[in-house]
């Protein structure tokens, strides 16, 4: 193998040739039929289509694809592998419960047209199916013997000759004879099993899947190290018979092995539904999609399953426009071109606003091919001849050019960069940047009245002045007590602002003025200061109690009213009263109430005639003290 050098490549390491080339392949896209098949080296596709019940083969040498006959007494027919002389081996079924498989040869008649044989069975074994057959002739199948335990085993038709080689699971021989199985090689020619070489101490280590031999006896190997939850981790190797190993593809979840050609070619299956890989010797690694010519991209191509020595490439596709969706053949048809440029190229200068605070040149354009990967933007001041890269593997079609000076005129162009390079430059745009650089200056912003630490009481006056360079846009005044933030008044574009503040129903305390002001470009300023509304220790006194009783129906009813202010007489709304009447049998009611804004609290009870008497307990607000000693605390009233 080549020397090899690493890279990574959507999350998983690749071990790649030192040499890469500059061209890289571009493929047309052929329908050539439905259901799951594989290809020779001279592009002819055999598929098995499992739409047309219960199973028919078919063959495409891309003149169209012709159903391959089966006998009459067959139910279905599958094709297994094609050589390279169109010979195309499989089996049939001979009942409809699919449990009597016979393998079958189908060889060209040279006319166009196949012949089918049956193939003979070896030993004990009751039915089988062909496998794969090489450029020999050679023929790899599997055989059910009925034992202690039904087992298919392989065995090898080369002529006349049948051999049981007693191997499970055959994958494919080889010109030189070498069958691979899903765990073991061995040479047919020697009848001797060939055992893997031992994974290198500097490869990761783990069990061993064969999944491709080419003929020099390379094969692509899954290596598992370890499986976590359903999550299974695995590296693939490259074993070449009697050489040893190369390591391909370091630990990853992502590909596993599918085939490799004669030229080292390799197609990497995507373990969920993503894009399959293939790696082309000295090229590189693709999803096979992104190499389709332009008479191609109404095709949707994703993973290859065989790679040809010509590099005609076998993979699954589907096209909406023809509802045409099974295998199609890659076929190539020269160097991948690279895009076209982009179109209709603007550049269009930004002059900064506070929701956009920057001076810029917005550029925009149209893509024009669907080979675009991404953009490089170049510029030049207007009037030079250097145009300098601003910006590469930019992925949408708008952009701001943030580094422009001021008053100067640029040249744009845009290139779109696809696989193969870089499109030729779009036509050019020019601008030129705004000459007024961005306001950063925060405007100037002074609270008049009240002062800081001044106490203040009924209606305050709030008076706050600001000034900018450019311009006051809006001004503001919020009141904040503990966590409660209400904005008291605001004004725009003015750069004085006076409103009242009416402190007169507010609990005593200190409160904070905070300020605020911004001009066009939200460059902000703010200020702040504390003040003391009221006494600092207030009152609540019970300044009256007031009785009245009525009787009505054998009832008597009892209305009190107790009169809350605060030391200088000022009326205390809020504030919450405790009463307690006791009625003319001695019993007692507790009642409580608020106050009203006149700081009434009115509190009532009803019963029999005689002594009703309203004391009152306790006056509580948040920042008050009930004085109790200069309260009125009882009353009394007899009806």
């Amino acid at each position: 193998m080549n020397k090899l050098l690493s890279i990574i490549l959507a999350g998983a390491t690749f071990l790649l040739p030192a040499f890469a080339s500059a061209q890289v392949p571009s493929y047309d896209v052929e329908f050539m039929g439905s259901g799951y098949g594989t290809m020779n080296n001279t592009g002819v596709v055999i598929g098995n289509d499992s739409a047309v019940y219960p199973g028919t083969p078919w063959v495409n040498d891309g003149s169209g694809l012709q159903y391959l006959p089966l006998p009459e007494y067959a139910f279905a027919g599958s094709v297994a592998d094609i050589n390279d002389a169109g010979v195309i081996v499989g089996a049939i079924d001979t009942d409809d419960d699919f449990i009597n498989d016979v393998p079958v040869i189908w060889t060209p008649d040279g006319q166009g047209g196949y012949v089918i044989e049956e193939l003979p069975l070896a030993g004990s074994a009751l039915r089988g199916h062909a496998v794969a057959i090489n450029n020999n002739g050679v023929i790899l199948a599997s055989g059910l013997a009925i034992g202690s335990l039904p087992t298919y085993t392989a065995y090898v038709i080369d002529g006349e000759i049948i051999t049981h080689v007693g191997l499970s699971n055959p994958i494919d021989i080889n010109d030189n004879g070498i069958i691979l199985t899903n765990n073991e090689l061995y040479d047919y020619y020697s009848a001797t099993s060939l055992e893997f070489d031992s994974l290198p101490v500097d490869m990761p280590q783990g069990y061993l899947y064969p999944a491709s031999i080419n003929n020099f006896d390379e094969v692509i190997v899954n290596i598992l190290t370890t499986i976590i939850g359903h999550t299974r981790y695995h590296a693939i190797g490259i074993y070449t018979v009697g050489i040893g190993w190369d390591l391909f593809m370091d630990v990853q979840t992502i590909y596993s092995a599918g085939s490799i050609n004669d030229n080292g070619d390799v197609s990497l299956h995507h373990v969920n539904s993503g894009c399959g890989l293939v790696y082309l010797v000295g090229v590189g690694f693709y999803c096979p999609g992104s190499l389709l010519d332009e008479g191609s991209l109404d095709w949707a191509v994703s993973g290859a399953s065989v790679i040809a020595n010509d590099g005609t490439i076998l993979a699954r596709g589907g096209n909406s426009t023809t509802s045409q969706y099974g295998l199609v053949r890659l076929s190539a048809v020269g160097d991948l071109q690279v895009p076209t440029p982009p179109a209709n190229l603007a550049a269009v200068p930004h002059v900064a606003t506070w929701q956009q605070p920057w001076n810029a040149i917005g550029l925009s354009w149209e893509n024009t091919s669907g080979r675009t990967l991404d953009y490089t933007v170049e510029r030049r001041v207007s009037g030079t001849a250097e145009w300098i890269v601003i910006e590469s593997g930019w992925r949408v079609t708008t952009m701001w050019d943030m580094d422009v000076g001021l008053g100067v005129t640029y040249d744009y162009r845009v290139r779109a960069r696809g696989l193969a390079g870089l499109s030729e430059p779009s036509s050019i745009a020019t601008a030129t940047a705004p000459d007024t650089p961005v306001d950063h200056e925060a405007p100037v912003l002074v609270i008049v009245t009240p002062e800081d630490g001044s106490s203040v009481s009924g209606n305050v006056e709030v008076r706050v002045d600001a000034s900018d360079n450019i311009g006051v846009s809006y001004l503001d005044v919020q009141i904040t007590s503990g966590y409660n933030t209400e904005t008291l008044c605001s004004i725009a574009n003015a750069d004085t602002l006076t409103c009242s503040w009416n402190t007169q129903n507010l609990s005593p305390g200190q409160y904070t003025i905070q300020a605020r002001a911004s001009d066009a470009m939200n460059n902000g300023a703010l200020e702040s200061v504390t003040v003391t509304v009221g006494n600092p220790n207030p009152e609540l006194i019970s300044s009256d109690i007031q009785l009245s009783a009525r009787f009505k129906k054998g009832v008597v009813s009892v209305n009190g009213k107790v009169v809350v202010t605060d030391e200088t007489g000022a009326p205390v709304k809020s504030a919450m009263v405790q009463g307690r009447w006791t009625l003319p049998d001695g019993s007692t009611e507790v009642r409580y109430t608020y106050s009203s804004k006149r700081g009434e609290a009115k509190l009532s009870t009803s019963g029999d005639r005689g002594t009703y008497t309203l004391e009152v307990v306790n006056i509580t607000k948040v920042g008050y003290t009930f004085n109790a000693v200069n309260s009125v605390l009882s009353a009394s009233i007899t009806k």
